[in-house]
């Protein structure tokens, strides 16, 4: 897509300032000048939720998944939405959803992991977080959360593996 207005790269550039504000200015900028830009839906989606505004969040990813219903990220975000509402049934089925457009989803797998981590199922969220890792092998907070898990399981042989894997990656 074309940023005519440089309404997406001002966005993008506030939001990794973390100004939400203006990062919320811009994306709907670009929205309102261009309706089927998936990307600054998605920007305002993730800015949107950021400043704690759960609902307009939700809307916007909607918006993105309208325009295509498999982008990762998009899912992902309204997955993110249910989290926030304190909903993992939702959360759950969206994020169980994502993975059934595209199982190569590697943040699907490691919210499903906490999801599960919440349900005090250590064995399905070392698993989805196993699948994570397998996707995304530079992604240290599945990393972290196996930790974590194998921590208070007691088991320290799994602690000290993933501790490994992790200084390998600095």
């Amino acid at each position: 897509m074309k940023d005519n207005g440089r309404n997406c790269a001002l966005g993008t550039a506030a939001y990794k300032l973390s100004d939400w504000a203006s990062a919320i200015e811009r994306f709907q900028a670009e929205v309102a000048n261009v309706p089927d830009n998936e990307l600054a839906w998605i920007g305002l989606s993730m800015a949107y939720l950021n400043s704690q505004q759960f609902e307009e969040s939700k809307a916007a990813a909607e918006k993105a998944v309208a325009i295509d219903p498999n982008d990762n990220q998009a899912n992902n975000l309204i997955g993110m939405y249910y989290l926030n509402k304190e909903d993992p049934v939702q959360a759950k089925a969206q994020f169980m959803l994502a993975i059934k457009r595209d199982y190569n989803n590697p943040m699907a797998w490691y919210y499903l992991a906490i999801i599960a981590r919440e349900e005090q199922d250590n064995t399905t969220a070392l698993a989805n977080l196993m699948k994570a890792i397998e996707l995304a092998p530079s992604f240290r907070p599945p990393y972290e959360l196996s930790m974590q898990i194998y921590a208070s399981m007691g088991d320290e042989a799994g602690v000290q593996r993933f501790r490994k894997a992790l200084e390998r990656l600095k």
